[in-house]
Protein backbone atom coordinates (compact mmCIF):
# COMPACT_ATOMS: atom_id res chain seq x y z
CA UNK A 1 0.00 0.00 0.00
CA UNK A 2 1.55 3.47 -1.06
CA UNK A 3 2.25 6.09 2.38
CA UNK A 4 0.09 8.32 2.73
CA UNK A 5 -0.20 11.59 1.62
CA UNK A 6 1.40 14.03 4.03
CA UNK A 7 -0.78 17.00 3.85
CA UNK A 8 0.16 20.41 5.56
CA UNK A 9 -2.04 21.44 8.84
CA UNK A 10 -5.43 23.15 7.06
CA UNK A 11 -6.56 24.75 10.06
CA UNK A 12 -3.65 26.93 9.88
CA UNK A 13 -3.84 28.05 6.02
CA UNK A 14 -4.33 31.69 5.27
CA UNK A 15 -6.01 33.18 2.07
CA UNK A 16 -3.90 35.93 0.39
CA UNK A 17 -5.41 38.48 -1.84
CA UNK A 18 -9.02 37.92 -1.25
CA UNK A 19 -11.35 40.08 -3.70
CA UNK A 20 -15.14 39.25 -3.18
CA UNK A 21 -17.23 40.62 -5.98
CA UNK A 22 -20.76 40.05 -6.89
CA UNK A 23 -20.80 38.49 -10.91
CA UNK A 24 -24.44 40.37 -12.28
CA UNK A 25 -25.48 38.66 -15.92
CA UNK A 26 -24.30 40.72 -18.85
CA UNK A 27 -27.84 41.91 -19.88
CA UNK A 28 -31.07 41.40 -18.79
CA UNK A 29 -33.92 39.14 -20.86
CA UNK A 30 -37.71 40.02 -19.53
CA UNK A 31 -38.28 37.01 -17.18
CA UNK A 32 -40.19 36.79 -14.02
CA UNK A 33 -39.00 39.20 -10.42
CA UNK A 34 -39.55 35.92 -8.68
CA UNK A 35 -40.74 31.89 -8.38
CA UNK A 36 -42.43 30.49 -5.87
CA UNK A 37 -40.92 27.30 -4.60
CA UNK A 38 -42.23 23.94 -5.88
CA UNK A 39 -42.51 21.06 -3.29
CA UNK A 40 -39.30 19.08 -4.93
CA UNK A 41 -37.11 22.00 -3.79
CA UNK A 42 -37.92 22.06 -0.13
CA UNK A 43 -36.90 18.17 0.21
CA UNK A 44 -33.76 19.61 2.22
CA UNK A 45 -34.43 23.32 2.57
CA UNK A 46 -31.99 26.14 3.15
CA UNK A 47 -29.00 23.44 2.45
CA UNK A 48 -25.46 24.99 0.95
CA UNK A 49 -24.40 22.20 -1.03
CA UNK A 50 -20.57 22.82 -2.09
CA UNK A 51 -19.29 21.01 -5.24
CA UNK A 52 -15.36 21.29 -5.94
CA UNK A 53 -13.38 21.02 -9.14
CA UNK A 54 -9.56 20.91 -9.07
CA UNK A 55 -7.87 21.86 -12.02
CA UNK A 56 -4.27 21.19 -12.27
CA UNK A 57 -2.51 21.64 -16.18
CA UNK A 58 0.14 19.33 -16.42
CA UNK A 59 4.15 20.51 -17.47
CA UNK A 60 3.34 18.92 -20.84
CA UNK A 61 -0.18 20.82 -21.57
CA UNK A 62 -0.45 23.16 -23.51
CA UNK A 63 -2.79 25.20 -21.97
CA UNK A 64 -1.28 28.87 -22.54
CA UNK A 65 -2.87 30.33 -19.57
CA UNK A 66 -1.70 31.46 -16.22
CA UNK A 67 -4.38 31.20 -13.03
CA UNK A 68 -5.35 35.09 -13.24
CA UNK A 69 -6.27 34.51 -16.72
CA UNK A 70 -8.28 31.01 -16.08
CA UNK A 71 -9.90 32.70 -13.03
CA UNK A 72 -11.22 36.05 -15.25
CA UNK A 73 -12.49 34.03 -18.11
CA UNK A 74 -14.48 32.17 -15.90
CA UNK A 75 -16.24 35.42 -14.26
CA UNK A 76 -16.65 36.89 -17.86
CA UNK A 77 -18.00 33.77 -19.06
CA UNK A 78 -20.55 33.26 -16.23
CA UNK A 79 -21.60 36.90 -16.62
CA UNK A 80 -22.84 35.89 -19.86
CA UNK A 81 -24.21 32.41 -18.30
CA UNK A 82 -26.25 34.02 -16.12
CA UNK A 83 -28.57 36.40 -18.62
CA UNK A 84 -30.03 32.40 -19.32
CA UNK A 85 -29.34 31.38 -16.13
CA UNK A 86 -31.01 34.28 -14.55
CA UNK A 87 -32.51 32.52 -11.42
CA UNK A 88 -28.70 31.52 -9.79
CA UNK A 89 -28.05 35.11 -9.45
CA UNK A 90 -31.07 35.69 -7.63
CA UNK A 91 -31.46 35.21 -3.50
CA UNK A 92 -34.09 32.65 -1.12
CA UNK A 93 -35.88 34.37 1.18
CA UNK A 94 -38.55 33.14 4.14
CA UNK A 95 -42.06 34.48 3.18
CA UNK A 96 -44.12 33.08 6.55
CA UNK A 97 -46.75 31.50 4.75
CA UNK A 98 -48.17 28.62 2.65
CA UNK A 99 -45.10 29.07 0.20
CA UNK A 100 -42.48 29.06 2.66
CA UNK A 101 -39.12 30.19 0.62
CA UNK A 102 -39.34 32.12 -2.64
CA UNK A 103 -36.73 33.02 -5.00
CA UNK A 104 -36.10 36.24 -5.98
CA UNK A 105 -34.94 36.65 -9.78
CA UNK A 106 -33.64 40.45 -8.94
CA UNK A 107 -30.34 39.93 -10.59
CA UNK A 108 -28.26 40.30 -7.98
CA UNK A 109 -25.57 38.16 -9.25
CA UNK A 110 -23.33 35.33 -7.82
CA UNK A 111 -20.66 36.57 -5.23
CA UNK A 112 -17.27 35.48 -6.27
CA UNK A 113 -14.54 35.23 -4.42
CA UNK A 114 -11.17 35.28 -5.37
CA UNK A 115 -8.00 34.50 -3.35
CA UNK A 116 -4.63 32.95 -3.34
CA UNK A 117 -2.88 30.23 -0.94
CA UNK A 118 0.96 29.80 -0.71
CA UNK A 119 0.65 26.23 -0.98
CA UNK A 120 0.90 22.97 -2.81
CA UNK A 121 -2.77 21.94 -4.01
CA UNK A 122 -1.47 18.20 -3.34
CA UNK A 123 -0.50 19.13 0.26
CA UNK A 124 -3.89 20.90 0.99
CA UNK A 125 -6.00 18.30 -0.87
CA UNK A 126 -6.41 14.30 0.01
CA UNK A 127 -7.30 12.84 -3.75
CA UNK A 128 -7.29 9.66 -2.41
CA UNK A 129 -9.22 10.00 0.82
CA UNK A 130 -10.99 13.91 0.33
CA UNK A 131 -11.77 15.19 3.52
CA UNK A 132 -13.72 19.02 3.38
CA UNK A 133 -11.04 21.98 3.18
CA UNK A 134 -13.29 24.95 4.26
CA UNK A 135 -11.22 27.78 3.69
CA UNK A 136 -11.42 26.75 -0.33
CA UNK A 137 -15.33 27.41 -0.41
CA UNK A 138 -16.16 30.56 0.73
CA UNK A 139 -18.84 30.16 3.22
CA UNK A 140 -17.44 33.11 5.38
CA UNK A 141 -17.60 35.63 2.56
CA UNK A 142 -21.15 35.52 2.40
CA UNK A 143 -21.53 35.57 5.93
CA UNK A 144 -22.32 31.90 6.39
CA UNK A 145 -21.16 29.29 8.46
CA UNK A 146 -19.58 26.03 6.52
CA UNK A 147 -20.28 23.55 9.57
CA UNK A 148 -23.70 24.27 9.92
CA UNK A 149 -26.51 22.43 7.91
CA UNK A 150 -29.39 24.25 7.67
CA UNK A 151 -29.02 27.90 6.88
CA UNK A 152 -32.52 29.91 8.45
CA UNK A 153 -31.28 32.96 10.15
CA UNK A 154 -34.26 34.94 10.47
CA UNK A 155 -32.66 38.08 8.55
CA UNK A 156 -30.76 35.96 5.84
CA UNK A 157 -31.41 35.89 1.71
CA UNK A 158 -29.72 32.92 0.81
CA UNK A 159 -27.58 33.62 -2.48
CA UNK A 160 -28.66 30.67 -5.11
CA UNK A 161 -25.03 30.36 -5.75
CA UNK A 162 -22.03 31.58 -4.80
CA UNK A 163 -18.15 30.73 -5.81
CA UNK A 164 -14.42 30.63 -4.62
CA UNK A 165 -11.50 30.21 -6.82
CA UNK A 166 -8.36 29.88 -4.98
CA UNK A 167 -5.17 29.32 -7.19
CA UNK A 168 -1.90 27.44 -5.30
CA UNK A 169 1.70 28.04 -5.45
CA UNK A 170 1.97 25.05 -8.01
CA UNK A 171 -0.15 26.71 -10.42
CA UNK A 172 -3.39 24.48 -9.65
CA UNK A 173 -7.11 26.10 -9.24
CA UNK A 174 -9.70 25.09 -7.30
CA UNK A 175 -12.90 26.46 -8.23
CA UNK A 176 -15.57 25.77 -5.83
CA UNK A 177 -19.46 26.23 -6.55
CA UNK A 178 -21.80 26.35 -3.39
CA UNK A 179 -25.37 26.18 -4.78
CA UNK A 180 -28.04 26.46 -1.95
CA UNK A 181 -30.22 22.90 -2.53
CA UNK A 182 -33.50 24.59 -3.10
CA UNK A 183 -32.50 25.98 -6.69
CA UNK A 184 -31.24 22.96 -7.97
CA UNK A 185 -30.58 19.35 -7.52
CA UNK A 186 -27.32 17.17 -9.21
CA UNK A 187 -29.14 16.76 -12.22
CA UNK A 188 -29.55 20.72 -12.84
CA UNK A 189 -26.26 20.93 -11.09
CA UNK A 190 -23.81 19.52 -13.19
CA UNK A 191 -25.56 20.67 -16.89
CA UNK A 192 -24.96 24.40 -15.72
CA UNK A 193 -21.39 23.45 -15.42
CA UNK A 194 -21.13 21.61 -18.66
CA UNK A 195 -23.22 25.08 -19.99
CA UNK A 196 -20.79 27.17 -18.35
CA UNK A 197 -17.70 25.03 -19.73
CA UNK A 198 -19.52 25.85 -23.41
CA UNK A 199 -20.15 29.38 -22.62
CA UNK A 200 -16.21 29.54 -21.63
CA UNK A 201 -14.47 28.17 -24.83
CA UNK A 202 -17.19 28.58 -27.30
CA UNK A 203 -18.64 32.16 -26.19
CA UNK A 204 -22.34 30.76 -26.29
CA UNK A 205 -24.27 27.65 -25.15
CA UNK A 206 -27.01 25.10 -26.46
CA UNK A 207 -29.04 24.53 -23.46
CA UNK A 208 -31.79 26.50 -22.68
CA UNK A 209 -32.71 26.04 -19.23
CA UNK A 210 -35.98 26.10 -17.77
CA UNK A 211 -36.77 27.87 -14.65
CA UNK A 212 -40.50 27.60 -14.34
CA UNK A 213 -41.44 26.05 -10.92
CA UNK A 214 -45.38 26.03 -12.10
CA UNK A 215 -44.55 22.87 -14.18
CA UNK A 216 -43.46 20.49 -11.22
CA UNK A 217 -45.36 19.84 -7.86
CA UNK A 218 -47.02 22.72 -5.52
CA UNK A 219 -46.18 23.36 -2.26
CA UNK A 220 -49.55 22.78 -1.30
CA UNK A 221 -49.18 18.90 -1.23
CA UNK A 222 -46.86 19.07 1.54
CA UNK A 223 -49.23 19.16 4.56
CA UNK A 224 -51.04 16.02 2.83
CA UNK A 225 -47.60 14.33 2.65
CA UNK A 226 -46.57 14.15 6.37
CA UNK A 227 -49.02 12.04 7.64
CA UNK A 228 -48.31 9.75 5.09
CA UNK A 229 -44.90 9.84 6.19
CA UNK A 230 -45.36 7.80 9.61
CA UNK A 231 -42.64 5.31 9.77
CA UNK A 232 -45.17 2.95 11.38
CA UNK A 233 -47.51 3.13 8.48
CA UNK A 234 -45.18 2.61 6.17
CA UNK A 235 -43.57 -0.75 8.08
CA UNK A 236 -40.47 0.68 9.79
CA UNK A 237 -40.71 -0.37 12.88
CA UNK A 238 -40.39 2.55 15.69
CA UNK A 239 -38.22 2.65 18.72
CA UNK A 240 -39.77 5.23 21.50
CA UNK A 241 -37.45 4.94 24.03
CA UNK A 242 -34.76 7.97 24.47
CA UNK A 243 -31.87 5.53 24.97
CA UNK A 244 -32.36 4.16 21.68
CA UNK A 245 -28.72 5.08 20.84
CA UNK A 246 -25.36 5.02 22.46
CA UNK A 247 -23.28 7.41 23.66
CA UNK A 248 -20.97 8.52 20.88
CA UNK A 249 -17.06 8.20 21.14
CA UNK A 250 -15.14 11.01 20.59
CA UNK A 251 -14.09 11.52 16.90
CA UNK A 252 -11.58 9.62 15.14
CA UNK A 253 -9.84 12.16 13.34
CA UNK A 254 -8.32 9.64 10.75
CA UNK A 255 -11.57 9.53 9.72
CA UNK A 256 -12.39 13.11 8.81
CA UNK A 257 -14.65 13.08 12.19
CA UNK A 258 -15.64 16.26 13.42
CA UNK A 259 -18.32 18.42 15.52
CA UNK A 260 -17.76 21.16 13.32
CA UNK A 261 -14.86 22.17 11.57
CA UNK A 262 -13.98 26.10 11.50
CA UNK A 263 -10.82 25.60 9.50
CA UNK A 264 -11.80 28.76 7.48
CA UNK A 265 -12.41 30.90 10.64
CA UNK A 266 -9.85 33.09 11.97
CA UNK A 267 -8.33 34.60 8.97
CA UNK A 268 -7.35 38.09 8.61
CA UNK A 269 -9.23 38.74 5.55
CA UNK A 270 -12.67 40.03 7.22
CA UNK A 271 -16.29 38.74 5.56
CA UNK A 272 -18.67 40.62 2.97
CA UNK A 273 -18.35 43.47 2.25
CA UNK A 274 -21.76 45.12 3.43
CA UNK A 275 -22.63 46.37 -0.76
CA UNK A 276 -22.48 42.28 -1.42
CA UNK A 277 -25.02 41.43 1.63
CA UNK A 278 -27.16 44.35 1.71
CA UNK A 279 -30.57 42.83 1.49
CA UNK A 280 -32.42 45.68 2.22
CA UNK A 281 -33.25 46.71 -1.48
CA UNK A 282 -34.66 43.17 -1.38
CA UNK A 283 -36.92 42.41 1.60
CA UNK A 284 -40.00 44.41 0.26
CA UNK A 285 -40.39 41.81 -1.83
CA UNK A 286 -40.41 39.71 0.70
CA UNK A 287 -43.94 38.94 3.57
CA UNK A 288 -43.28 39.99 7.06
CA UNK A 289 -40.09 38.67 8.15
CA UNK A 290 -41.16 39.22 11.62
CA UNK A 291 -43.69 36.37 12.18
CA UNK A 292 -43.09 34.07 14.79
CA UNK A 293 -42.80 30.66 13.11
CA UNK A 294 -40.84 29.69 9.82
CA UNK A 295 -43.30 26.75 8.41
CA UNK A 296 -39.78 25.45 6.93
CA UNK A 297 -39.76 23.99 10.69
CA UNK A 298 -42.65 21.54 10.02
CA UNK A 299 -39.83 19.59 7.88
CA UNK A 300 -36.59 20.35 9.36
CA UNK A 301 -35.03 17.27 10.57
CA UNK A 302 -32.13 16.24 12.90
CA UNK A 303 -28.50 15.94 12.10
CA UNK A 304 -25.53 13.90 13.39
CA UNK A 305 -23.75 15.41 16.53
CA UNK A 306 -20.62 13.96 15.52
CA UNK A 307 -19.76 12.60 12.39
CA UNK A 308 -17.20 10.87 10.31
CA UNK A 309 -16.17 11.05 6.51
CA UNK A 310 -14.48 8.25 4.10
CA UNK A 311 -13.91 8.07 0.35
CA UNK A 312 -13.73 4.60 -0.85
CA UNK A 313 -12.85 3.22 -4.08
CA UNK A 314 -15.06 0.30 -5.73
CA UNK A 315 -12.57 -2.47 -7.32
CA UNK A 316 -13.89 -3.07 -10.94
CA UNK A 317 -13.44 -6.95 -10.36
CA UNK A 318 -16.38 -6.98 -7.32
CA UNK A 319 -18.91 -5.28 -9.88
CA UNK A 320 -17.95 -8.03 -12.51
CA UNK A 321 -18.28 -10.75 -10.08
CA UNK A 322 -21.84 -10.07 -10.14
CA UNK A 323 -22.55 -8.75 -12.99
CA UNK A 324 -21.35 -12.38 -14.71
CA UNK A 325 -23.07 -14.49 -11.78
CA UNK A 326 -26.05 -12.74 -12.97
CA UNK A 327 -25.75 -13.37 -16.20
CA UNK A 328 -24.74 -17.28 -15.69
CA UNK A 329 -28.01 -17.14 -13.81
CA UNK A 330 -30.93 -17.43 -16.54
CA UNK A 331 -33.51 -18.09 -14.68
CA UNK A 332 -32.81 -14.59 -12.49
CA UNK A 333 -33.46 -12.48 -15.67
CA UNK A 334 -32.04 -9.40 -14.15
CA UNK A 335 -28.47 -7.93 -14.31
CA UNK A 336 -27.97 -5.41 -11.87
CA UNK A 337 -26.11 -1.97 -13.13
CA UNK A 338 -23.06 -0.76 -11.28
CA UNK A 339 -25.25 1.52 -9.20
CA UNK A 340 -27.08 -1.73 -7.89
CA UNK A 341 -23.81 -3.60 -6.61
CA UNK A 342 -22.32 -0.70 -5.22
CA UNK A 343 -25.73 0.70 -3.29
CA UNK A 344 -27.02 -2.79 -2.51
CA UNK A 345 -23.15 -3.81 -0.65
CA UNK A 346 -23.94 -0.53 1.40
CA UNK A 347 -26.66 -1.71 2.97
CA UNK A 348 -25.29 -4.96 3.79
CA UNK A 349 -22.84 -3.56 5.24
CA UNK A 350 -24.62 -0.98 7.50
CA UNK A 351 -26.99 -4.36 8.22
CA UNK A 352 -23.60 -6.08 9.49
CA UNK A 353 -23.08 -3.55 12.37
CA UNK A 354 -23.76 -4.85 15.97
CA UNK A 355 -26.65 -3.32 17.24
CA UNK A 356 -24.56 -2.92 20.62
CA UNK A 357 -23.11 0.63 18.86
CA UNK A 358 -26.09 2.60 18.34
CA UNK A 359 -29.40 0.41 19.60
CA UNK A 360 -30.55 -0.57 16.49
CA UNK A 361 -30.94 -3.46 14.36
CA UNK A 362 -30.35 -3.45 10.12
CA UNK A 363 -31.04 -1.03 8.29
CA UNK A 364 -33.64 0.59 5.24
CA UNK A 365 -31.71 2.12 2.22
CA UNK A 366 -32.76 5.00 0.04
CA UNK A 367 -32.13 6.22 -2.91
CA UNK A 368 -32.13 9.40 -4.59
CA UNK A 369 -34.13 8.77 -7.31
CA UNK A 370 -34.08 11.46 -10.45
CA UNK A 371 -37.81 12.33 -11.71
CA UNK A 372 -38.08 14.91 -14.14
CA UNK A 373 -39.45 11.71 -16.37
CA UNK A 374 -40.68 9.20 -13.57
CA UNK A 375 -42.42 11.61 -11.61
CA UNK A 376 -44.49 13.82 -13.86
CA UNK A 377 -47.35 13.64 -16.53
CA UNK A 378 -46.50 15.04 -18.66
CA UNK A 379 -42.65 14.70 -18.49
CA UNK A 380 -40.84 17.38 -17.28
CA UNK A 381 -38.17 19.07 -19.94
CA UNK A 382 -34.49 17.52 -19.65
CA UNK A 383 -33.45 21.38 -19.31
CA UNK A 384 -35.23 21.67 -16.00
CA UNK A 385 -33.42 23.67 -13.92
CA UNK A 386 -34.65 23.07 -10.57
CA UNK A 387 -35.46 19.89 -8.41
CA UNK A 388 -36.90 16.83 -9.63
CA UNK A 389 -35.74 14.01 -7.51
CA UNK A 390 -37.04 12.21 -4.54
CA UNK A 391 -35.20 9.27 -2.26
CA UNK A 392 -37.48 6.37 -2.16
CA UNK A 393 -36.45 3.71 0.52
CA UNK A 394 -36.50 0.23 0.61
CA UNK A 395 -38.58 -2.12 3.10
CA UNK A 396 -36.18 -3.09 6.58
CA UNK A 397 -33.51 -5.82 5.92
CA UNK A 398 -32.53 -6.88 9.04
CA UNK A 399 -29.63 -9.42 7.84
CA UNK A 400 -27.39 -9.14 4.30
CA UNK A 401 -29.30 -12.07 2.44
CA UNK A 402 -27.33 -15.44 1.10
CA UNK A 403 -26.82 -14.11 -1.96
CA UNK A 404 -25.59 -10.65 -2.81
CA UNK A 405 -27.65 -10.48 -6.36
CA UNK A 406 -30.70 -10.64 -4.15
CA UNK A 407 -30.27 -7.78 -2.24
CA UNK A 408 -28.66 -6.10 -5.92
CA UNK A 409 -32.39 -6.65 -7.22
CA UNK A 410 -34.24 -4.91 -4.72
CA UNK A 411 -32.44 -1.76 -4.71
CA UNK A 412 -33.06 -2.19 -8.66
CA UNK A 413 -36.97 -2.43 -7.71
CA UNK A 414 -37.04 0.31 -5.25
CA UNK A 415 -35.46 2.75 -7.84
CA UNK A 416 -37.69 1.58 -10.82
CA UNK A 417 -40.39 1.59 -8.50
CA UNK A 418 -41.14 5.50 -8.98
CA UNK A 419 -43.49 6.71 -10.75
CA UNK A 420 -46.26 9.43 -11.38
CA UNK A 421 -48.61 7.75 -9.02
CA UNK A 422 -46.15 5.89 -6.48
CA UNK A 423 -43.67 9.12 -5.36
CA UNK A 424 -46.27 11.31 -3.34
CA UNK A 425 -46.39 7.88 -1.03
CA UNK A 426 -42.48 7.48 -1.22
CA UNK A 427 -42.06 11.49 -0.38
CA UNK A 428 -43.98 11.52 2.49
CA UNK A 429 -42.39 8.06 3.79
CA UNK A 430 -38.69 9.99 3.06
CA UNK A 431 -39.97 12.86 5.00
CA UNK A 432 -41.37 10.65 8.29
CA UNK A 433 -38.23 8.27 8.02
CA UNK A 434 -35.96 11.69 7.96
CA UNK A 435 -37.97 13.57 10.24
CA UNK A 436 -38.26 10.08 13.50
CA UNK A 437 -34.41 9.29 12.41
CA UNK A 438 -33.73 8.66 15.62
CA UNK A 439 -36.95 6.89 16.59
CA UNK A 440 -36.81 4.23 13.75
CA UNK A 441 -35.24 0.93 15.15
CA UNK A 442 -33.64 -0.07 12.08
CA UNK A 443 -30.71 2.33 10.58
CA UNK A 444 -32.21 4.47 8.04
CA UNK A 445 -29.05 6.20 5.72
CA UNK A 446 -29.58 6.83 1.84
CA UNK A 447 -27.12 7.20 -1.52
CA UNK A 448 -27.02 10.22 -3.82
CA UNK A 449 -25.44 9.28 -7.55
CA UNK A 450 -23.47 11.57 -9.07
CA UNK A 451 -21.99 8.49 -11.27
CA UNK A 452 -23.52 9.36 -14.73
CA UNK A 453 -23.11 13.07 -14.46
CA UNK A 454 -19.99 14.40 -17.05
CA UNK A 455 -18.03 15.61 -14.10
CA UNK A 456 -14.61 15.23 -16.19
CA UNK A 457 -15.27 16.10 -19.22
CA UNK A 458 -15.96 19.97 -18.33
CA UNK A 459 -13.10 22.06 -19.72
CA UNK A 460 -12.72 26.05 -19.40
CA UNK A 461 -9.88 26.08 -21.21
CA UNK A 462 -7.59 25.23 -18.19
CA UNK A 463 -7.83 21.25 -18.94
CA UNK A 464 -10.26 19.30 -17.49
CA UNK A 465 -10.68 18.48 -13.75
CA UNK A 466 -8.06 16.71 -11.87
CA UNK A 467 -10.70 16.10 -9.19
CA UNK A 468 -14.29 17.43 -8.56
CA UNK A 469 -16.17 15.89 -5.29
CA UNK A 470 -18.76 17.13 -2.91
CA UNK A 471 -17.09 19.28 -0.39
CA UNK A 472 -19.65 20.06 2.52
CA UNK A 473 -17.49 20.41 5.37
CA UNK A 474 -20.93 20.34 7.28
CA UNK A 475 -22.58 17.19 9.17
CA UNK A 476 -25.56 14.75 8.05
CA UNK A 477 -28.94 14.01 8.26
CA UNK A 478 -29.27 11.62 11.57
CA UNK A 479 -29.26 8.85 9.00
CA UNK A 480 -25.85 9.23 7.54
CA UNK A 481 -25.37 9.37 3.61
CA UNK A 482 -22.95 9.00 0.72
CA UNK A 483 -22.53 10.45 -2.16
CA UNK A 484 -21.00 7.85 -5.40
CA UNK A 485 -18.90 9.40 -7.95
CA UNK A 486 -17.15 8.52 -11.38
CA UNK A 487 -13.73 7.67 -11.26
CA UNK A 488 -11.19 9.99 -11.22
CA UNK A 489 -9.10 10.72 -14.51
CA UNK A 490 -6.07 7.53 -14.53
CA UNK A 491 -7.50 5.70 -11.64
CA UNK A 492 -8.17 2.11 -11.95
CA UNK A 493 -11.08 2.09 -9.96
CA UNK A 494 -14.48 1.71 -11.13
CA UNK A 495 -16.70 4.32 -8.64
CA UNK A 496 -15.70 5.72 -5.44
CA UNK A 497 -17.94 6.85 -2.69
CA UNK A 498 -18.04 9.35 -0.08
CA UNK A 499 -19.69 8.09 2.99
CA UNK A 500 -20.76 10.40 6.31
CA UNK A 501 -21.85 8.30 9.20
CA UNK A 502 -21.51 8.60 12.85
CA UNK A 503 -17.81 7.71 14.19
CA UNK A 504 -18.37 4.31 15.39
CA UNK A 505 -20.35 3.23 12.28
CA UNK A 506 -17.86 3.87 10.11
CA UNK A 507 -15.40 2.39 12.12
CA UNK A 508 -17.49 -0.76 12.33
CA UNK A 509 -17.60 -0.73 8.56
CA UNK A 510 -13.80 -0.35 7.85
CA UNK A 511 -13.10 -2.95 10.56
CA UNK A 512 -15.73 -5.62 8.44
CA UNK A 513 -13.37 -7.52 5.97
CA UNK A 514 -15.92 -8.36 3.91
CA UNK A 515 -17.36 -4.99 3.20
CA UNK A 516 -13.82 -3.38 2.76
CA UNK A 517 -12.98 -6.65 0.30
CA UNK A 518 -15.32 -4.54 -2.24
CA UNK A 519 -12.93 -1.44 -2.10
CA UNK A 520 -9.30 -1.11 -2.97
Amino acid sequence: MPMAQLLVDVSRLELQKVSVSNVKPSGRNQHVEKYDVALLDLLIPDYCMPVLFLFKPHPGDQIGLSGSEFVRRLKESLSKLLVPYYPYAGRFCKTYDHRIRELLCNDEGVPFIEAEIDQEMDKVVSFDDFQPVPILSGFKFVNLDAGVFFHDKADLFLPALFIQATKFRCGGVSVNMTFTHMLADGKAIFQFVKDWSQMTLEGHCTNLPIHDRSLSHPVSLLQSLIPSGNPRESHVETNHSQNGHAPLRPDDKSLGGGKRDRSDEGTDNGGAPASLMDHRAVRQDCADAKAAVDPALAVRFPILPAWARKTLHVKKASVMKLKQRAMANEERGLVPTALDCIQSHIWRGLCSIPSSLDGKKGCVYGVAVEGRARMHTPALPESYAANAFVIAYTQPLEHPSDDHLTDASKIHDIVRSVNPESWPGQLGRTVGILLNGAAIQQRAFFSSSWYRFPMYEVDFGYGKPVLVTGSAACSSPLTGYAFILPPRPGSDFLASVQMVLPPELLQALLDNSEFRSFFH
